[in-house]
């Protein structure tokens, strides 16, 4: 195979060998840098914070920078900031943030959640609970593929799920509004969101906030 005649890019890699699932897409980066002419790297990640994800390669560090690109784990609003500063295209493979504002390459998250849910219904079990991470949104991502799975499958997971964080929600953040509420919780329609907290609580959402706020006052 004829090699490019191109000029080498210089890319900073802000990921870690420590992390599984991120030593392999270092892999393939490097394959991918072979087969089109060659890459040079720079890389100089500390592993920080409590899952596997968050890797601190400070974005603050690469101002100034003089390479071509960033291929990075960015899991917090300010290092999302910092890359979009910077003066060289950025591309995401973390999924912590809904809206990071850089372009991104993940896997289907989704789809990790139905492959899990597919296997447990395949081993013929009848009750289901999912474990997650409360803020990552990949986490969201493969809770949905779960329970939309299961609910595929004649399992009410999904609405419990939904209503149990809708109840949180209602206490917990007495300043959103209904549609605020049902947005987060899953739900495309407030009214949708309303049948169903009414025929699972045997009240109106609002009843139920008023109820547990004056309750919480006594």
């Amino acid at each position: 195979m004829a090699m490019s005649t191109q000029a080498p890019r210089h890319v900073a890699l802000a990921l870690t060998l420590a992390v599984p699932f991120q030593a392999r897409v270092v892999r393939g980066i490097i394959d991918y840098a072979a087969e089109h002419g060659g890459w040079t790297f720079s890389a100089n990640p500390v592993t920080a914070g409590g899952f596997a994800e968050t890797v601190s390669m400070p974005m603050a560090g690469l101002r100034g920078w003089s390479g071509d690109g960033v291929i990075a784990i960015i899991t917090t609003d300010e290092e999302a900031q910092k890359a979009r500063d910077l003066d060289v295209p950025v591309v995401n493979i973390a999924g912590t943030l809904r809206d990071a504002g850089l372009p991104r390459v993940m896997v289907d998250q989704k789809a990790i959640g139905r492959l899990a849910a597919r296997h447990l219904l395949e081993c013929g079990l009848r009750q289901f609970a999912y474990l997650g991470f409360r803020e990552p949104w990949f986490s969201e991502l493969r809770r949905d593929g779960f329970t939309e799975t299961l609910a595929e499958a004649g399992y009410e997971y999904l609405c419990s799920v939904r209503i149990a964080r809708a109840k949180e929600l209602l206490v917990a953040s007495p300043k959103l509004s209904m549609r605020e509420i049902a947005a987060q919780c899953g739900y495309t329609e407030s009214q949708q969101f309303r049948q169903q907290f009414r025929r699972s609580e045997k009240m109106s959402p609002t009843s139920y906030r008023r109820l547990q706020i004056s309750t919480v006052r006594l």
